[in-house]
């Protein structure tokens, strides 16, 4: 509709999708780099993008799994709203894991002092 050629628009898409994801995976990383013991962060840095990959690799092929289940062709979209409704619910699922993520860092002085006054943890 607004004269842009659809080979251009799949490229751009592809480019700004691309970019915005790594500018996504920067807290993550900075976040694993802080918490990680000292000298291992190359490690931790292997072992995220390991797992980004594996998840990629997963989400694809489940995304392929559902869309053939619900049977969604280029022909048949009667169930495309059911797809589209579950992959957007499904990317607020690491939401749940949000509570695992510790409130101040181990290595900072803070953690420290916590740890004296409260061996099992803050009351």
């Amino acid at each position: 509709a607004m004269g842009i050629p659809d080979s251009l628009f799949c490229l751009g898409e592809s480019a700004v999708l691309s970019i915005v994801g790594w500018i996504c995976t920067m807290p993550v990383l900075v976040l694993a780099a802080r918490l990680c013991p000292e000298g291992m962060e190359g490690t931790m840095y292997a072992l995220i993008m390991s797992i980004n990959n594996l998840g990629g690799i997963v989400g694809s092929q489940l995304g392929a799994v559902l869309t053939t289940y619900l049977g969604v062709t280029e022909h048949d979209l009667d169930n495309f709203w059911l797809l589209v409704l579950i992959c957007n619910l499904s990317t607020v699922l690491p939401l749940v894991f949000i509570a695992f993520v510790p409130e101040v860092d181990p290595g900072t002085t803070k953690a420290k002092e916590e740890e004296a006054c409260y061996p099992s943890g803050p009351v």
